[in-house]
């Protein structure tokens, strides 16, 4: 055999043997390739960047009160009762009157020494005691206790029905007395007197 057909013979086993190293090396690269670009998907789908969310801490919201503030009540407390009652009065030309220190329920007194007298021209405090208007609405111990009047009459004028009057009585007791009556053609008529009178404060 020439040198020419060896060296003929050598190429074509190396050219037959270079297509499988061909395609190992070009499996080989593809594979890195493959390989580093999913590293390269992974990589960039992890480093990008991710977002989170924080919810910041719940502030606290003072509390406010709907109660309405406690204040001190400005009427004292009240004694205990002496007397207290309901007198029906009816005159002609008389001056009736009201019996209040008698301890139980109020009477009627024919006198001119009561505790609360009426007339034709008004009503007017007894001996020693004090009258004072106070109006239509019902006082306290501490409103009347407050109320220091004197012994002068009141015309009924001044005394509308339904009045309520405060007494200073003797032995330092205080009282309220209410005053319904008619008026008509003939004057005042068919007079009650009601109320309460507490023992000395």
């Amino acid at each position: 055999m020439s040198v020419g057909e060896r060296w003929a013979r050598i190429g074509g086993i190396a050219a037959i043997v270079g297509i499988p190293v061909s395609i190992l090396i070009a499996f080989v690269q593809g594979t890195a390739g493959s390989h580093d670009s999913r590293n390269f998907v992974a990589e960039s789908t992890s480093s990008a960047p991710s977002t989170v969310i924080v919810n910041p801490p719940p502030t606290s919201t003072p509390v406010t009160s709907t109660r309405a503030p406690v204040t001190s009540s400005s009427v004292g407390a009240q004694p205990r009762q002496f007397s207290s009652g309901s007198v029906d009065l009816q005159f002609a030309f008389l001056k009736l009157g009201v019996r209040m220190t008698t301890p139980g329920s109020w009477v009627l007194e024919f006198s001119f020494d009561a505790d609360l007298g009426v007339s034709e021209s008004g009503v007017s405090p007894g001996p020693g005691n004090s009258l004072t208007a106070f109006g239509k609405q019902k006082p306290s111990y501490q409103d009347c206790r407050d109320r220091v009047g004197d012994g002068s009459p009141l015309p009924w004028d001044e005394v509308p029905a339904g009045t309520h009057l405060c007494i200073q009585l003797e032995q330092n007791r205080t009282g309220y007395a209410r005053v319904d009556y008619e008026s008509g053609a003939s004057g005042i008529a068919h007079i009650k007197v009601s109320g309460v009178v507490w023992q000395q404060g």
